[in-house]
């Protein structure tokens, strides 16, 4: 009996696929990519139509083992279905499967799509088969054509110019903002205030908010000396509100009490990949690559006791849609578990606001696939890190059909001496979505019962002092989430984006976040002098419009290749026999022979070091020292030091006495909890 031949691109997904289909379906993986153009700009793409001259790859792993059991199972198949991810890259992939069979098997083959993998998405895109789009696939040459022309060209540049490693229209974008946000660090010229906070002996805090006009020139203050932001004054000199605060009495008078608001404060939408990652570093403490695999895992599918069931959507989207059918499914949950009052009555259809005009929206947003599978019921059979993830999906998910949160506020406002104080007390009316977000304590304090004219007496009236903080350093998540809104990049390059320019030396991580290297800084400004129209946020963000317009079959993919590689490679070459640069150098000579000292970097180490120029005849080097770790080892007492694995590449901290003492752990944050010893 013929079987039918189903290609799929991680082996991950074969066991939670094969149970669905039955014996009549064979899967196989192609790991990733088959196909690839040459790194070298030399035979990479034919010069004048740019169509791409494709290799198949071989590292890490030889895709024509692969290629070879894909083509003699085709031969055997009734049918061949295309299943790779449901994007553009996805498409790519299927058309190289396409590309690479026999004229016979081709026309065997169909290409299908699946947002989650179960049983009925499955069937239902079995039942649903199309051709591949071709507009697709094209897109994706055109990011594949351009990051190798870019990134190959102005990586070469770096490299030979700034002893830098790579650059990428992409990477160095990234690269642009971490270098944008220490330039506004350095700029900031931090400003004073001062505020009279004032606490009533009932436990109310009191905010200022007006001055009657005739007693600021009895106490000898002007309108130059504060200014009212919102419903709070700022003091501009400590001896204007020294002056306010010398004239108050410590008795409050009730002057006015606002009828009671209800404000709704609706849920959250439901997860994109962005949001997703952006939560999971900061309210689980995960770094992108434990984020990205563990979500990766949900959806392709985990054990669970005598099963194998995938339990997310598909996890790299920028849309928040979520399917009618499910919508459904979950209101229905909600009102079974919770009530019918907790279910939105708001018609939500959930429709991507497509605000920076950079939105494919190819599929739905990331949400769980059953509503009745809640996190508690799976705790005790998956891991932890499984748990952590999938509850904060489900919440999410659920919490965003759910009725909003309704709370009553009330603002009273308080005379004394003619200055005008006020305080405003929520209470919570109806919890809503917060409901399923059992930890949380906002908004449920009882209204106290102030009565017009009544006198309250003061606990405390102080002075204080605020200055204005510099812009932080972008983290890890506020990273994810400027590219986002900048419109730079996908949710499937999010995390490379992030992790690129720290894997290459550019910048550390540093108390979580982003701290540029004397070589990134001079990649960075090397770049903007003489590239700064490629490197670019609005020439990224246009890119990736130009992209969408070609997979909307509303731009040929290769016009706008013709007008702009050649020109941009002819540019590149003649800036490079021009540039002359003195920026590598440390100020210093090299104590061994007595020639420059240079920045250099490790490729082993993926850090920066200080070299001799004279290199290779002088070797002198010197490595910075990482900072000293003043705990002590919690297993015998000895000093602990920085060390680096030279089989992960990746630094950690050991004790000194090894090999005595074998104490290890993977972070200084790690240590500071209560139990380092305990994984």
């Amino acid at each position: 009996m013929e079987s039918n031949l189903v290609i799929i691109e991680s082996p991950n997904k074969i066991k939670t696929i094969a149970k669905y289909l039955g014996n009549n379906y064979q899967i196989i993986a192609t790991i990733g990519h088959l196909r690839d153009i040459p790194k070298s700009n030399f035979n990479a793409f034919d010069p004048k139509t740019f169509e791409p001259k494709w290799k198949i790859i071989r590292k890490p792993k030889d895709k024509k083992e692969i290629i070879d059991v894909i083509d003699k199972q085709a031969k055997k198949a009734k049918k061949i279905y295309l299943a790779t991810d449901p994007d553009r890259e996805g498409e790519a992939i299927a058309w190289h499967v396409y590309d690479l069979l026999e004229k016979n098997e081709k026309d065997k083959c169909v290409r299908i799509t699946f947002n989650e993998i179960t049983e009925e998405a499955i069937k239902k895109a079995i039942k649903n088969e199309r051709k591949i789009q071709m507009a697709w696939v094209h897109s994706q040459f055109v990011r594949r054509i351009l990051d190798r022309v870019i990134g190959y060209d102005l990586s070469k540049f770096v490299h030979k110019k700034f002893n830098g490693i790579s650059a990428g229209r992409v990477q160095s974008v990234v690269l642009k903002l971490l270098n944008l946000r220490e330039k506004q660090i350095a700029d900031f010229k931090p400003k004073k205030w001062f505020t009279i906070d004032t606490t009533l002996k009932n436990g109310d805090q009191l905010i200022l908010s007006q001055i009657n006009p005739k007693n600021t020139t009895k106490i000898g203050i002007g309108s130059n000396d504060y200014e009212i932001k919102g419903n709070e004054i700022n003091f501009k000199t400590k001896d204007a509100v020294t002056k306010v605060t010398k004239n108050l009495s410590n008795e409050f008078s009730v002057s006015l009490i606002d009828p009671p608001k209800l404000i709704n404060y609706a849920s959250k939408d439901p997860y994109k990949t962005s949001t997703l990652q952006q939560d999971a570093i900061t309210k689980l403490g995960w770094n992108l690559s434990r984020i990205v695999s563990v979500i990766q895992n949900l959806y392709e599918g985990i054990d669970l006791e005598n099963d194998h069931l995938a339990l997310i959507t598909y996890p790299r989207t920028d849309s928040i849609r979520m399917a009618d059918t499910f919508v459904k499914k979950a209101k229905d949950f909600i009102k079974k578990t919770y009530g019918e009052k907790y279910v939105s009555q708001k018609k939500r259809s959930l429709k991507t606001q497509n605000q920076n005009g950079n939105i494919q929206d190819a599929h739905e947003c990331i949400r769980i696939i059953d509503p009745y599978l809640t996190p508690e019921k799976l705790k005790d059979k998956i891991s932890d890190d499984y748990y952590k993830m999938y509850q904060l999906i489900w919440q999410r998910t659920i919490a965003s059909l759910m009725s909003p949160m309704v709370i009553e506020t009330t603002m009273i406002k308080f005379l004394n001496n003619n200055c005008q104080f006020h305080t405003t007390h929520k209470k919570m009316i109806f919890d809503g979505y917060k409901h399923i977000f059992p930890a949380t304590k906002e908004y449920d304090d009882e209204s106290k019962n102030y009565k017009l004219n009544e006198k309250y007496k003061t606990k405390s009236i102080e002075i204080n002092e605020h200055i204005s903080k510099p812009p932080e350093r972008y983290s890890p998540a506020s990273l994810i989430k400027i590219l986002d809104e900048s419109g730079i990049g996908r949710p499937s390059t999010y995390k490379i984006m992030a992790d690129i320019v720290l894997t290459r030396g550019y910048c550390q991580l540093i108390n979580r976040s982003y701290c540029l290297t004397p070589i990134g800084t001079q990649v960075i400004e090397g770049l903007n002098k003489y590239f700064n129209d490629v490197i670019n946020f609005d020439f990224t963000k246009k890119m990736e419009q130009r992209l969408d317009a070609i997979a909307n079959e509303k731009e040929k993919w290769n016009e706008w290749l013709m007008l702009f590689v050649p020109k941009f490679k002819q540019r590149v070459e003649e800036i490079s026999k021009k540039f002359v640069n003195t920026n590598l150098n440390v100020g210093r000579k090299c104590p061994k022979c007595g020639h420059q000292l240079v920045y250099r970097y490790s490729r082993i180490t993926k850090k920066q070091f200080i070299g001799c120029s004279n290199y290779p005849k002088c070797k002198y080097v010197e490595f910075p020292q990482p900072p000293k770790i003043e705990i002590k080892c919690p297993k015998c007492g000895g000093n602990l030091l920085y060390r680096f694995s030279k089989i992960s590449k990746k630094q950690f901290i050991g004790c000194s006495n090894y090999p005595k003492c074998n104490f290890i752990c993977n972070s200084l944050e790690q240590l500071q909890k209560k139990d380092p010893l305990k994984k």
